[in-house]
């Protein structure tokens, strides 16, 4: 399996991958949770889409996570750091067996705010989202090696 870092967007950090849907959603559930982000709202827009319009999307969903712990430290500084709160990870279907994930780059998510008292939990918050996509190339070459070593001939 591969991934790899993708879209450079200001407001983004992506993945591609060679995993389907439902295996690239597990993958970014746990490696959310590895980094101590817990999903707190989840939207399934293909769902959404279908009953509220009629119409056939791609899956698509996107989870609402949060580190309490970091979330508490901002709130305690800048109540109103809660607007772009939780940080929303997107998993999309981009073709068959194909899926991307695409995280909020936490600079771009908190650059709006200047109060200096924020540095730290900013710098914390974009150490643990950066290493997401990272631990998610990391799992999948770990995957497709231990899948490559349990083929037949090996």
């Amino acid at each position: 399996m591969r991934a790899e870092m993708a879209v450079d967007v200001s407001y983004e950090l992506a993945v591609e991958t060679d995993l389907d849907f439902e295996t690239a959603e597990r993958l970014t559930r746990d490696l959310l949770q590895g980094e101590g982000f817990g999903v707190l709202t989840e939207i399934d827009v293909q769902q959404t889409l279908g009953a509220k319009l009629g119409v056939e999307f791609r899956p698509y969903k996107i989870l609402g996570a949060c580190n309490p712990h970091l979330a508490h430290r901002a709130l305690e500084v800048e109540p109103g750091i809660g607007l772009p709160l939780p940080c929303n990870v997107v998993i999309e279907e981009t073709g068959p067996g194909r899926a991307s994930v695409r995280f909020m780059e936490p600079k771009a998510a908190l650059s709006w705010s200047a109060t200096p008292r924020l540095s730290r939990s900013r710098t914390m918050l974009q150490s643990g989202c950066i290493g997401l996509p990272r631990g998610f190339s990391d799992q999948t070459e770990a995957g497709a090696e231990e899948r490559d070593s349990l083929a037949p001939g090996r």
